[in-house]
């Protein structure tokens, strides 16, 4: 009898043993089913063989006959995100939970482990607390997907993985969510984010080899934004002009407007220019133009993206709780389009930032009346990243900037905020820095270019004003 070729099956899965650490200073509990969503790893489906006589006996193909669940597909629209992107598959974990052994999380006077894994809040690097992370990992087994299959696009495909979760505020005082004007009306200390529907616990781009293991971190980070310290009761159409001394009066609470319920709090005061303008820096105008901006030109980097360009905060100077930071932002817009998204509060490219950090690292959507609008109303949509967002700066943009990732997310995801174009009262009292800008009024608009500091005598000039939280709310 001939002896025939034979195909080595070597193995294929890819090991995650993942841990959990909550790094927020609020009592959490996540949900213990999480969802996977990825172009490179899939947990359901088959082997399609057409095994060839030409196989060497060292030869480790039995990935090439792999094929992923279609049942488990993303539905896309959009062919375009599909090319930069590739398919994208769906797969549920469930963390088991195991009564005899001690992962390390907090159990004692907990109600329903089955379902979800309790911590306490963090206290901080210099400060010991317990049942703040898990001792032990969770085991999972990933089969990877050929991404070359579905995207032939030849700038390349990389691994685009990402794990969301479900994850609650369980301090009893804490029931008012930021993502509710409402809100605005209570006392701060009764806040909380909303995590409860599509929070990204982890995602990365890194190449995993087949029959490995590799640790992943679960981090629950979830800072207190700039924009969640603007007090957002009176929004939109809402929004007044008013003279400046009424404006900082309202804002610090000294003078009373029954229009500006809460206010009295005294918790308040006006934003600083290194506070208010990076929440706003945009370069609308400049991706409209396809027109530089400093020392940046944008680049076209496709038919549903449009013009991209990355610019720094403005004046090189952002105020995070009384500390200077520098950040990098990523903006795309297609031209004659009202809807210009980005990727914003990165960690500063370039290391100019000794202390930098990507904890305030957002998704943005900014949708104005016309492209170059100056006046009417914009809106603001933001969705949290953080740390947690780790892909290729190749794909980043490709993967965030588009309708197809936001209308996955649910609307308790986005915190949406409608706000006047226009001329806004300032700060100028509580500088933290020499060099930082003092500067009385500044414009919101489409406008990239850096802002100049301003100052007027006049005392009947009216423009508008957003109260800021002094302190954040957790």
């Amino acid at each position: 009898m001939m002896r025939t070729k034979k195909m080595v099956f070597k193995p294929q899965g890819v090991f995650l043993v993942l841990s959990l650490e909550n790094r927020v200073g609020l009592n959490t509990k996540v949900n213990r089913e999480l969802t996977l969503e990825s172009n490179a790893f899939c947990s359901s489906g088959s082997y399609k063989f057409n095994v060839g006589s030409n196989v060497s006996d060292d030869a480790d193909l039995a990935s090439s006959y792999w094929e992923p669940n279609s049942a488990n597909a993303i539905t896309r629209v959009s062919d375009e995100y599909k090319k930069y992107n590739a398919e994208h598959y769906t797969t549920n974990i469930k963390l088991n939970y195991e009564s005899a052994k001690d992962d390390g999380s907090l159990r004692q006077g907990q109600s329903d482990l089955d379902n979800y894994i309790y911590f306490n809040s963090y206290k901080g690097a210099s400060q010991a607390a317990s049942n703040t992370k898990t001792n032990r990992g969770f085991l999972i087994c990933l089969m990877p997907v050929d991404y070359t299959k579905t995207s032939n696009y030849p700038g390349g495909i990389v691994n685009e993985t990402l794990l969301f979760g479900k994850v609650d505020v369980t301090n009893a005082e804490r029931k008012n969510f930021t993502n509710n004007v409402s809100t605005y009306t209570t006392d701060p200390k009764t806040w909380a984010p909303d995590m409860r529907n599509r929070y990204l616990l982890a995602s990365f781009s890194d190449e995993l080899k087949k029959g490995s293991s590799y640790d992943v971190t679960l981090r629950i980070v979830r800072p207190t934004l700039p924009i969640e310290r603007l007090w957002a009761y009176r929004q939109g159409n809402a929004m007044k002009q008013t003279r400046r001394a009424d404006a900082e009066g309202i804002a610090e609470g000294t003078q009373t407007d029954n229009y500006y319920p809460s206010l009295n709090s005294k918790l308040y005061r006006l934003p600083k220019y290194s506070e208010f303008i990076p929440i706003f820096n945009n370069p609308k105008v400049q991706l409209n133009r396809n027109q530089q901006l400093g020392t940046g030109h944008p680049a076209y980097i496709g038919a549903e993206y449009g013009y991209a360009i990355t610019s720094d905060s403005h004046g090189d100077y952002v105020d995070i709780n009384g500390q200077q930071r520098k950040f990098s932002n990523w903006f795309c817009s297609k031209q004659g389009n009202r809807v210009m998204y980005a990727i914003m509060y990165f960690k500063a490219f370039g290391g100019i930032d000794a202390n930098g950090t990507n904890n305030y690292k957002v998704a943005v959507r900014m949708t104005f009346p016309t492209p170059e609008a100056t006046s009417g109303e914009i809106k603001v949509e933001t969705y949290y990243l953080g740390p947690n967002y780790n892909l290729s700066m190749n794909v980043a943009g490709y993967y965030m900037c588009h309708e197809e990732f936001w209308k996955r997310l649910d609307q308790k995801d986005i915190i949406v905020r409608t706000f006047q174009l226009g001329t806004y009262w300032l700060n100028t009292k509580n500088a933290t820095n020499p060099y930082e800008k003092k500067s009385q009024y500044n414009d919101l608009s489409p406008n990239g270019i850096t802002q100049n500091e301003n100052s007027t005598r006049n005392k009947f000039i009216k423009h508008y004003f957003i109260p800021w939280l002094k302190s954040p709310a957790w």
